[in-house]
């Protein structure tokens, strides 16, 4: 994207941001209006980690930890989950998966103890 958009300021950029937000990195200036040659869709998957957080909570009021397996592509839900667990009172432990195929039982046994009962999954599995 920053390639694209750095190669021309005429030539119309469409983008797909599922993974990161486009206000946040400055590839646009406002969601109503992007400005520039940049349009796209935002699918704001790092407000809703979380939201996630958010409705477990409210679902399951006993609920205090768990564990979120996230990779390189869903890095930045991993940051906003783990900076909002604070928020509702939640012990947050990341595994991040670094080579795929992803070994799911190692990284569950690299969790605590007390987050391996709820897992968080941002990413496609």
């Amino acid at each position: 994207m920053k390639a694209a958009r750095e190669a021309s300021e005429t030539v119309p950029i469409v983008m797909i941001a599922a993974e990161y937000d486009p206000l946040e990195v400055g590839f646009i200036k406002n969601l109503a209006r992007p400005g520039g040659n940049v349009t796209g869709v935002f699918l704001q998957q790092i407000e809703l980690a979380s939201k996630r957080l958010q409705f477990l909570k409210d679902a399951l009021p006993n609920f205090q930890s768990a564990t979120m397996f996230w990779d390189s592509i869903s890095g930045y839900q991993w940051k906003s989950a783990s900076k909002a667990a604070a928020a509702f009172g939640l012990r947050l432990a990341g595994v991040e998966l670094q080579k795929a195929p992803y070994n799911y039982e190692e990284a569950l046994a690299s969790a605590p103890a007390d987050g391996r009962n709820t897992l968080i999954l941002p990413i496609a599995v």
